[in-house]
């Protein structure tokens, strides 16, 4: 009895030994794995937080470049536009009329066209704000003020403003 409980014991012991350097074994290769994945992604975080930052860059960058580029063109179109103005007022022929309304007509096109581009890239950068905007700003700045007893009027469906419906700027 003895030698067979032994066997059987040393059989048990041998499968158990067996067992336990498998699943070892599997632990040893899922540690890797995981390690190996957990490296992967440390390297993707570190590509995307590189693209981000290459992302702010570019469009901080394009902000800039439009807001200075509109306004350079701006400039002499306001000089050109004014003089247009000005003859307008003098004694001209009729072609010369019409010819000069077109010119004025497409000054303030090519005007307004340059003011959106500059109002998008105020927008962009956080320079400009707009209806709602504008709103919270006025109440911050009376309850910061320190009013309490404000009293507010419902706000008409339509709110009037220039055609981009720009509020204000911040600077």
């Amino acid at each position: 009895i003895w030698e067979r409980w032994q066997s059987q014991v040393g059989a048990g012991l041998s499968i158990l030994f067996i067992a336990i350097w498998s699943v070892r074994g599997l632990l040893a290769k899922r540690s890797r794995k995981h390690e190996e994945k957990v490296a992967h992604m440390a390297e993707l975080q570190e590509t995307l937080l590189s693209a981000k930052e290459h992302a702010v860059e570019s469009a901080r960058a394009k902000g800039e470049f439009l807001a200075n580029m509109s306004h350079e063109i701006r400039t002499p179109l306001n000089g050109v536009l004014g003089a247009g103005k000005l003859l307008e007022m003098t004694a001209v022929s009729t072609e010369q009329r019409e010819l000069l309304n077109t010119m004025i007509e497409s000054g303030e096109l090519l005007r307004r066209l340059l003011s959106d581009i500059l109002d998008l890239s105020q927008l962009e950068a956080g320079n400009l704000v707009g209806p709602a905007g504008y709103v919270k700003e006025r109440i911050a700045a009376f309850v910061e003020a320190g009013v309490t007893n404000l009293q507010v009027s419902p706000l008409p469906v339509e709110a009037g403003g220039d055609p981009v419906a720009t509020i204000a700027q911040v600077k």
